[in-house]
């Protein structure tokens, strides 16, 4: 059960914050950047089908690039990205979980796009996928204090972790938080409650 806690707020804090950063182009040549969004789930169990959204800026407006794909590590396996209509840089796609694609129940996806003649850019998500299906009523829910609004680089958010076994808020057996790979410092106020600030890179 500790690790099913673990594992759920790892992968959720990075892709909740990621949802209100809006990249800042700061020269030519480092003026594209794409995000990949993965579905918030409380698991990820084999058969599960996620849906998965991909943006592309460039200067800082979303960009059609020229070429972009979305592949699975360790595999030859590619999920197919459509262009979302009426939307500039905006694609969806959908990946049904295989537990053949994750040996070490991890999934690595590598989100590739280009802008010709000369951007290029990646990014890297991972998900965890539990080979049980968790008890049921446990629950883990992130707030952003500025979610409303488009956070820019330098500027600092401050975050709120929420664990709930049958609507009572309770203290993780194990907790770990993660903001693009880097392990965060929190404080625990209150039972169930975990709080943190994060300063966007410049």
């Amino acid at each position: 059960m500790g690790n099913m806690r673990t594992l759920a707020v790892a992968v959720f804090a990075a892709s909740m914050l990621l949802l209100t950063l809006m990249p800042n182009a700061s020269s030519e040549q480092d003026s594209m950047r794409v995000f990949l969004f993965l579905e918030d789930k409380p698991y990820y169990i084999d058969g599960d089908t996620i849906n998965i959204t991909a943006c592309v800026f460039d200067k800082g407006a979303y960009s059609d690039p020229t070429d972009i794909g979305l592949s699975l590590a360790g595999t030859t396996k590619d999920v197919p990205l459509t262009k979302v209509t009426g939307a500039t840089g905006k694609y969806e796609g959908t990946y049904t979980i295989n537990q053949s694609d994750a040996p070490f129940n991890e999934i690595v996806f590598f989100l590739n796009a280009s802008i010709s003649p000369h951007n290029y850019e990646t990014e890297k998500k991972n998900i965890f996928v539990s080979e049980e299906v968790p008890a049921v009523g446990f629950d883990i829910r992130i707030d952003i204090d500025s979610a409303d609004r488009n956070i820019q680089p330098g500027e600092t958010a401050d975050i709120s972790v929420i664990c709930e076994d049958a609507g009572t808020r309770v203290d993780a057996d194990s907790l770990k938080i993660y903001i693009e790979e880097q392990e965060q410092t929190y404080e625990n106020p209150q039972t169930g409650t975990y709080t943190l600030s994060y300063t966007i890179p410049s």
